[in-house]
């Protein structure tokens, strides 16, 4: 299905037995499957298959393969420059200053979700609750459209920390 790959596949039996003459069997490195579509496919399947044995080959295994599909969602990767870095749990009667008040963010994730996002579904912060006046290098946190997309996703920052003073 659009934006799906096929990431891997694995049969079940991997080896089968075969039976022939000695120079038609040295000549085998693999048995090959009849081809299996894959369109459409939106989410892991197992499917059937039957094995194609070359000429002067018999099987001694009948059985159908079965084949494990890991068909995925594919990723994307979106970029966001000078996002505006917010201050959150500032105390009553307290000013804060940023060392760096901006950071650019790169996220990847599943297409459906990252080429949706906008820079209005992104907020970068740090957390001062409880802190007095003084100078703190603290992390910079990120809600990306809500905490369960932000969890979901892989997210880079130019700045991991940044630096604030209080007073």
């Amino acid at each position: 299905a659009a934006n799906h790959v096929l990431y891997s596949a694995s049969a079940t039996p991997s080896e089968v037995r075969v039976i022939g003459a000695q120079t038609d069997l040295g000549q085998i490195e693999s048995i090959a499957l009849e081809p299996i579509s894959v369109s459409g496919m939106t989410a892991p399947a197992s499917v059937e298959s039957k094995m194609v044995v070359p000429e002067g080959v018999r099987l001694l295994d009948t059985d159908p393969v079965t084949v494990y599909l890991d068909v995925r969602e594919s990723t994307m990767t979106q970029s966001f420059a000078q996002l505006p870095i917010e201050i959150s749990g500032l105390g009553r009667g307290l000013s804060a200053l940023l060392g760096t008040v901006t950071v650019d963010l790169e996220v990847e994730g599943r297409y459906s979700l990252v080429s949706i996002l906008k820079r209005s579904d992104i907020t970068a912060f740090v957390d001062v609750t409880g802190l007095s006046a003084g100078t703190y290098t603290l992390p910079v946190s990120l809600i990306v459209l809500d905490s369960e997309a932000t969890v979901e996703l892989t997210t880079k920052l130019s700045a991991e920390t940044v630096v604030v003073t209080i007073r």
